[in-house]
């Protein structure tokens, strides 16, 4: 797990065998936070630079407003070497 500090939120990167729950503690963290947990999957953001840059920014400002978490689920498809 890496944490960031970014402003006043943090930013988290869970990474590990697909066994292992990471979408359940984010949901728990939420849960334990009283905040509202938004995710989406990178097939939501879409698959060139400009719709994942759209994507990526219509849904920070989304949880900003609404003081949520965010999820994006299955994200290691940007991690992964071309």
């Amino acid at each position: 797990m890496l944490l960031l500090r970014e402003g006043k939120g943090i930013i988290a990167l869970f990474s590990s065998n697909p066994q292992i729950e990471k979408t359940l503690t984010a949901e728990v963290v939420a849960e334990n936070m009283k905040v509202p947990l938004y995710t989406i999957t990178t097939g939501d953001l879409g698959s060139n630079a400009i719709e994942v840059d759209f994507g990526l920014t219509s849904a920070l400002d989304s949880v900003a407003r609404s003081n949520a978490i965010l999820l994006i689920d299955v994200c290691d498809v940007f991690l992964e070497a071309p």
